[in-house]
């Protein structure tokens, strides 16, 4: 099996707006979306509009798995999201 760069991005840890004190205590990840713009830098947001997508040369949206080419793999690399990029054997489906 060849392998292959995979996107698993960055996320951060919430807690739910709750009243019990055992509730505050459960943390849920959330993915956070990465942005190329057409000028080829990268951004990071929570909640992106439609717009900003639409707009961006490359979407990772936040919660997902991407599969990346080399050259995808060494963009992230150098704009510092390399610690989210594994090579991992990929069965051909």
């Amino acid at each position: 099996m060849p392998l292959t760069y995979v996107l698993r991005g960055p996320t951060i840890q919430e807690t739910p707006a709750a009243y019990n004190p055992l509730h505050i205590r459960y943390g849920i990840h959330r993915g956070i979306t990465i942005l190329r713009r057409q000028d080829g830098t990268y951004y990071e947001t929570r909640f992106p509009f439609q717009d900003e997508v639409t707009e961006a040369s490359a979407a990772y949206l936040g919660g997902h798995v991407y599969y990346l080419s080399q050259e995808e793999a060494d963009d992230l690399t150098n704009a510092g999201y390399g610690q989210y990029i594994t090579q991992e054997d990929i069965p051909n489906v």
